[in-house]
């Protein structure tokens, strides 16, 4: 701008607030696809890319994937113009339930599945699912009745085989 000498100029000046640039938020799951949530707005299952104001803090939420642990929630803050991913690493959940066999008031032989498992007391991983625990004969005592029984992942169960005595007969001859 030239100003004439002895001359006065008004200038004025308008300054405009520019908002910052958004950050982008890549979120992906592994090994299988979760469910994504970015500030309680669902975006999707396996991955997702989006802007999110910078500056902002977010919450990522990954859903439930049924046989796998759910990854823990993370809150971040992205940068104007900055690019991030997030990983949500499932973990595969033990398909096992921990089964505990014993017998009483003796030592009667088990069996799991058809398989000899000892005799006394047993415990063990077995997969999920349903199984039958068996008892053995003991000399002098009536066979505990077979149980079947379904576990879910993660449980623990215990299972008792209680023998009865047989009566004595005692034959008198005259």
């Amino acid at each position: 701008v030239d100003v004439p000498a002895n001359q006065t100029v008004s200038v004025s000046e308008t300054y405009l607030q520019r908002e910052p640039l958004p950050g982008t938020l890549i979120v992906t799951t592994t090994p299988v696809a979760g469910a994504i949530a970015v500030d309680g707005q669902a975006r999707g299952t396996g991955s997702w890319t989006g802007e999110v104001p910078a500056t902002d803090s977010h919450t990522i939420r990954l859903g439930e994937v049924p046989g796998f642990a759910t990854p823990a929630s993370q809150t971040i803050t992205l940068a104007p113009g900055e690019r991030r991913t997030v990983v949500g690493q499932y973990e595969r959940q033990a398909q096992t339930a921990t089964l505990s066999v014993t017998t009483t008031p003796v030592a009667g032989p088990i069996s799991v599945d058809g398989q000899a498992r000892g005799a006394g007391a047993w415990t063990g991983e077995v997969p999920v699912g349903s199984h039958t625990v068996a008892f053995g004969e003991v000399t002098g005592y009536e066979q505990p009745a077979q149980q079947t029984m379904t576990l879910a992942a993660g449980e623990r169960r215990t299972i008792t085989g209680t023998y009865r005595e047989r009566p004595r007969v005692a034959f008198l001859t005259i």
